[in-house]
């Protein structure tokens, strides 16, 4: 069972990295530094990236996936984080993945009045819904209720979160 599930994903990881093969090399530029952060892990630091030229393919399965070249490393500004976190979502839309699913249960989540933090976390939710600018008279629809503009919105705001939140710092302490 691993074993297929493991050929499933390095067939759909190899469909995506060719897929970069039909954008130009600076749309790609901000996916390969992307990708070579996601398969490094780090969080704040992205291998410099070896932009796919037209016509060049990825490489397969098979072959070696170290970094050839120099590899140098250097931070990310939050706008590039936003623009490769946009760019990645784009790519996963265009191959079919779907994430309604989780963003409802993320919903669901933010609005459950079991939570000792409802509060919060409904005043979180309402922050999120301002800055992908839905308004607040549309702040208590359910998820399935939003256009798809709005689904846009609301994950391109997230996106901008998730690049702004990596640059919090890491040991904050509340004032005594």
């Amino acid at each position: 069972m691993q074993s297929a599930v493991s050929a499933q994903q390095s067939a759909s990881v190899e469909r995506w990295r060719n897929d970069l093969v039909s954008i130009t090399p600076e749309e790609a530029k901000p996916v390969n530094v992307l990708w070579q952060w996601l398969d490094y892990g780090t969080e704040r630091q992205a291998v410099a990236p070896s932009v796919v030229q037209p016509g060049q393919r990825g490489k397969t399965e098979g072959e070696n996936m170290a970094i050839e070249g120099s590899a140098m490393l250097g931070e990310l500004s939050a706008g590039q984080r936003v623009t490769a976190l946009n760019h990645l979502a784009l790519i996963r839309s265009q191959f079919g993945g779907n994430c309604e699913k989780e963003l409802s249960r993320f919903f669901d989540d933010m609005r459950d009045v079991r939570d000792a933090n409802y509060a919060e976390n409904k005043r979180a939710l309402g922050a999120i819904l301002f800055l992908a600018n839905i308004g607040k008279d549309r702040h208590d629809i359910s998820f399935s209720e939003l256009t798809t503009d709005e689904r846009s919105a609301l994950i391109r705001a997230m996106n901008h979160l998730k690049a702004v939140v990596s640059l919090f710092p890491k040991k904050m302490t509340l004032p005594n």
